[in-house]
């Protein structure tokens, strides 16, 4: 699910997006004949062996999958509504996003220019040139870009680590870590955070 330029909030659509898929074909099992069109193998398959087909195993099944991904992404329902400011503040409902984020919701929200501005850049672009007067919502936006970052970072960091220190390059020295810090980053994080910022919370973590 990781890889560059992947916001947590496409991987948290593609979560929800194979939960939808998986409820859907566990109520196609259920009604009276088995409606299961958009899979049409197995509703072949079902409709050839109808007699001997169980579905309650198959439900039973079905059933814990679902449990366990509620389970396992639990924590990603608190911030659905943050992931929902996040990919459209215009179009939001305050009433479902914290209180503090109210007052430059209904600014922003009423700003004819921001709203082009967002209907003609990509998402990160529009945040790296939202005005600082919307804080809030632009810290919200740094958040969820640099979510699980990190992991990515230094994944990519000691492959490309790995690539640096071979037979014809056995010797690295503290000089050139600073930019391979910065190789690997994902280019999303750093449009939207000044390097000034960046590395030095970059170099901490590492």
């Amino acid at each position: 699910m990781q890889g560059k330029n992947q916001l947590i909030t496409d991987m948290y659509d593609s979560i929800n997006t194979f939960i939808t898929k998986i409820n859907r074909i566990k109520t196609g099992l259920l009604s009276p004949p088995k409606v299961l069109t958009f899979l049409p193998y197995f509703s072949s398959t079902c409709a050839k062996y109808e007699n001997d087909f169980e579905t309650e195993q198959l439900i039973e099944l079905l059933d814990n999958l679902i449990s366990e991904f509620n389970n396992r992404f639990s924590d990603f329902k608190f911030y659905s509504p943050l992931f929902n400011l996040f990919r459209n503040p215009f179009s939001i409902d305050v009433s479902i996003i914290p209180s503090n984020f109210h007052q430059e919701v209904y600014g922003i929200q009423f700003d004819p220019e921001l709203k082009a501005l967002f209907g003609s850049k990509s998402i990160i672009e529009f945040y790296k040139v939202l005005p600082e007067t919307y804080g809030n919502i632009k810290s919200n936006a740094i958040e969820i870009i640099s979510m699980f970052g990190s992991t990515y970072s230094f994944e990519q960091f000691f492959s490309k680590l790995k690539l640096r220190k071979n037979s014809h390059s056995t010797n690295i020295n503290d000089i050139p870590l600073p930019q391979l810090y910065l190789m690997p980053t994902d280019h999303c994080i750093l449009a939207i955070l000044p390097e000034h910022i960046f590395l030095p919370i970059f170099l901490c973590v590492i």
